[in-house]
């Protein structure tokens, strides 16, 4: 526990430092896979409302408008005190600094969990982690997912060589064995696809009609047994429970 308590602590402090770096990622990428996964919010969501909806590693904010315009009571967590406290200088949210082991929520409380980019973080604690994002989902509550794949090679080599892996203990995912503990957890699956590959070349390269071309090319891989080297995958999960709860806190 001390040595988990010790890496939370080391994860949180180099990304209160690396969040204001332009070179964390490269910002016109950057903000184009944030938009990519603000249409996946969309496309899921799409006119439906939640009473209590959660974004898990919330960093700065970048998806919880998306989400907040569908939830009177919108609640961003993240270990970064730092990208906290940017979030709160342009979105109007519920933020707590906490640890996604160590979730402050009653059980059967959110009707919608955000999640973007945090599990990988966790990879040994999953069969914690997984069992309490259950816990806290509400019955029907609506689970989103999304992560680097680990059966694409770059994102091994980013998370070795670039701020993204500030401790150097992470690793990406595969998505069947997210879906197999959502499973055993009671959650069903909705959809699952793996996405993006050659598009962000498009906007490294500031070329519209390239990007045009490589977002086919990855439409049409995200189709194919090919999918499964892309970039990224999403998972939307619901779940089924006979508990029921009015407050989140």
């Amino acid at each position: 526990m001390a040595d988990h308590i010790n890496i939370v602590e080391e994860t949180g402090a180099k990304y209160n430092k690396i969040i204001y770096e332009e070179d964390y990622i490269p910002q016109n990428v950057y903000k184009y896979q944030i938009q990519l996964r603000d249409d996946i919010i969309k496309r899921f969501i799409q006119d439906k409302f939640f009473k209590y909806a959660l974004d898990i590693g919330c960093g700065t904010g970048f998806h919880l408008a998306s989400i907040g315009n569908h939830s009177n009571n919108m609640i961003g967590i993240d270990m970064s005190l730092g990208a906290l406290k940017e979030a709160k200088k342009t979105i109007e949210c519920n933020y707590i600094l906490c640890d996604i082991n160590k979730l402050p929520f009653k059980n059967n409380a959110i009707d919608l969990i955000w999640i973007a980019g945090v599990l990988h973080h966790v990879p040994d604690d999953l069969d914690n982690v997984m069992p309490d994002l259950s816990r806290i989902l509400k019955i029907d509550g609506l689970i989103l997912i999304d992560e680097p794949n680990s059966f694409n090679l770059f994102n091994h080599i980013n998370m070795k060589l670039s701020k993204a892996d500030p401790t150097g203990q992470e690793h990406p995912l595969p998505l069947n064995r997210i879906t197999n503990h959502l499973e055993l957890n009671g959650l069903s699956i909705i959809d699952s696809n793996h996405y993006e590959l050659l598009s962000p070349l498009g906007i490294l390269l500031n070329n519209k009609k390239l990007l045009y071309v490589f977002e086919k090319i990855d439409e049409y891989l995200a189709k194919t047994p090919l999918s499964k080297i892309l970039l990224r995958w999403y998972i939307f999960a619901s779940k089924s429970d006979h508990q029921r709860s009015d407050s989140a806190l």
